[in-house]
C-alpha cells in the first residue's frame, strides 16, 4: 500500500567497488575510534605496564590506519571519476585526501541535489519542534555520521583561517549565536558550497 501511494524511487544498485570503497571507509573510522579510546586510557593510567601495553596498540593502530588510508586512496585513483572527484575536494582550502574519501564513499549525492537536501543527507539541516501551536527550538539530528564527522573537522581547519567560512562564523558568534550553533551553521555552509562546487565541476555549461 505504501508503494502503491507514494511511488518511492528504486534504489540504485551499489557497485561492487564502491561497497569496496566504503567498507574500507568503515573499517579506517572503526580504527580511529580504537586509537582514540587507547590513547584516552593512556591519559588514565599512571602504571608503567599498562602504559606499556597502551603504547604498544597505539603504535599498531597507527600503522594499521597508515596502511588504510593508502589503501583508500589508491582504490579511489583506478577510477576515473573518483579522481576527478577526489582532486576537486581537495582543491578546496580545509578538505584533505581523508575528507574527500568519505564524501566520495558515503555522500555520492554531493553535486546532484539541492542545498536543503544536501545539508539533511549529511545531518545538518535545522528541523523545527511543532505540535499544533506550540513550536520549540530547532535542532539537527539524523543523518549521515561519518560524513557528518569529517565535515566538522574541516569546518574547524576552515574558520581558524582567514577566509569566508571564518567570517561567517564569527559574524554568528559577535551576533550572540552560542559557538556550537555557530559551528553547526558553518559545517552547513561549507557542505552547501562543496555542493555547488562539485555541481558546477563535474557538470560545466
Amino acid at each position: 500500500m505504501f508503494a502503491e501511494k507514494f511511488q518511492p524511487a528504486p534504489a540504485k544498485p551499489v557497485s561492487p567497488h564502491m561497497q569496496r570503497l566504503r567498507d574500507i571507509v568503515t573499517r579506517r573510522q572503526q580504527l580511529v575510534q580504537l586509537r582514540t579510546a587507547e590513547k584516552n586510557r593512556l591519559q588514565q593510567t599512571t602504571d608503567a605496564e599498562v602504559t606499556a601495553s597502551l603504547l604498544t596498540i597505539i603504535q599498531t593502530l597507527n600503522k594499521m590506519v597508515a596502511s588504510i588510508t593508502r589503501s583508500m586512496i589508491a582504490l579511489i585513483r583506478q577510477y576515473a571519476e573518483w579522481r576527478r572527484k577526489l582532486a576537486i575536494l581537495q582543491a578546496v582550502d580545509g578538505i584533505g585526501a581523508v575528507t574527500a574519501a568519505v564524501l566520495i564513499a558515503d555522500m555520492e549525492e554531493l553535486g546532484h541535489v539541492g542545498r536543503k537536501q544536501i545539508a539533511a543527507l549529511a545531518g545538518v539541516a535545522p528541523f523545527d519542534r511543532q505540535s499544533g501551536k506550540w513550536r520549540g527550538k530547532s535542532f539537527c539530528s539524523g543523518g549521515r555520521k561519518s560524513v557528518r564527522t569529517v565535515l566538522y573537522m574541516a569546518t574547524l581547519t576552515a574558520v581558524r583561517r582567514d577566509g569566508p567560512l571564518k567570517a561567517f562564523y564569527e559574524k554568528l558568534v559577535h551576533a550572540g549565536k552560542p559557538r556550537k550553533l555557530a559551528l553547526n551553521a558553518a559545517m552547513r555552509r561549507f557542505l552547501v558550497i562543496l555542493n555547488a562546487i562539485m555541481r558546477a565541476s563535474m557538470n560545466p555549461a
